[in-house]
């Protein structure tokens, strides 16, 4: 076993003994619009997963008002959780506001991604 691949199970034990941290989200994944050409239609999918979250906050040296605001949300998501990268055109929808997807990062043993949203 690796070191990345003891990592990984660490973090998916972590998520375990410490449930009450993690939040219920719907990542909604969508694929980038397509257009028929014969009928003129522009479409796009939608892939909804549940899954669990850490929800938080940028600090405070962090938000410039241009890449990070005030009201930006710092998602933490477990990368087994997770079947697609995350990409701008997805949403989260946590509680009764659904955010869209600014930019996300991967630590470095590649167990998480931290995901930047914004209503």
């Amino acid at each position: 076993m690796t070191l990345e691949t003891t990592i990984q199970a660490a973090a998916k034990t972590a998520q375990t003994t410490t449930l009450s941290l993690w939040r219920d989200i719907t990542y909604n994944s969508i694929d980038p619009s397509s257009y028929n050409a014969s009928t003129g239609a522009v479409t796009s999918s939608t892939t909804a997963t549940s899954l669990k979250a850490i929800i938080g906050e940028f600090k405070a040296n962090q938000i410039d008002g241009d890449l990070f605001r005030q009201s930006d949300v710092k998602v933490t998501i477990l990368l087994d959780d997770l079947t697609t990268v995350p990409q701008l055109t997805d949403t989260i929808i946590y509680g009764s506001n659904t955010y869209n997807v600014i930019s996300h990062s991967i630590d470095i043993a590649k167990s998480m991604y931290r995901v930047q949203c914004r209503d």
